[in-house]
């Protein structure tokens, strides 16, 4: 098989991790890293001088891109970027992609296809079991939901039959739960939950305000501020 250049990359709130490799169709059992780099990029003025260096020796013969935000036909939202961001497929493609063979998806929605190729025992993944089903329950279907907090928190959904689990039969859910208002749990958590609408300046918080890289900063300077009870924390 023919051997091509394919450039993977990883665009999240604060960092963007990108590879070029050099694989086949067959890319997850024959592949070759040629370069790796990661920098901290959260606007997209630099993520497109990245981009433009990355394919200054040559653009890739494809490229997969996973953003952290919304992906809508040619186009995605970069939610957790400074001032927010919209890049378009042409702007990708001038800063040096090709044409043709351009992905472009949201990065949960690529991490949920991660999770079905390790069930398939085509690559290894480091994951957290938080809940599995109970006696009986696992063996009707594959189903899954898949957390992963950052600087902000990604949720998406394995919908899969187990008896029919194939590429055709499996659907992948990227969704927007995280952005959902969190509900009061306890005595304790509505106090933070009080003192986080008044210092953000929202009727409600949300998921990802408190479990997020931001969230843990929103907690700790609520809690520091209850303690102190003086010289309050500004919130991020």
């Amino acid at each position: 098989m023919e051997k091509k250049v394919v450039l993977l990359m990883d665009i999240g709130g604060t960092h963007c991790r990108a590879k070029l490799v050099q694989g086949t169709d067959r890319i997850f059992e024959d592949c070759a890293v040629i370069s790796s780099v990661t920098e901290q990029i959260s606007d997209k003025t630099a993520f497109l001088a990245l981009l433009d260096r990355l394919c200054s020796a040559g653009a890739p013969g494809q490229a997969v891109l996973c953003f952290a935000g919304p992906v809508v036909g040619t186009s995605v939202s970069m939610l957790n970027w400074r001032g927010r961001a919209e890049i378009t497929l042409d702007e990708l493609v001038a800063a040096g992609l090709p044409g043709q063979g351009v992905t472009l998806l949201n990065d949960m929605e690529a991490a949920a296809y991660a999770l079905v190729a390790a069930r398939r025992g085509k690559v290894s993944l480091d994951a957290l079991p938080l809940y599995t089903a109970g006696a009986g329950g696992g063996h009707r279907n594959n189903n899954a939901v898949l957390l992963i907090p950052g600087t902000g928190i990604g949720v998406s959904a394995v919908i899969e039959d187990a008896a029919l689990a194939t590429d055709m039969s499996t659907q992948v859910l990227a969704c927007e739960l995280q952005h959902t208002p969190i509900p009061v749990l306890d005595e304790a958590q509505e106090t933070i939950l009080n003192e986080m609408k008044d210092r953000l300046a929202i009727p409600q918080p949300s998921w990802e305000d408190f479990v997020s890289g931001a969230g843990l900063q929103n907690i700790h300077a609520c809690l520091a501020a209850r303690r102190s009870g003086e010289g309050t924390p500004q919130l991020p």
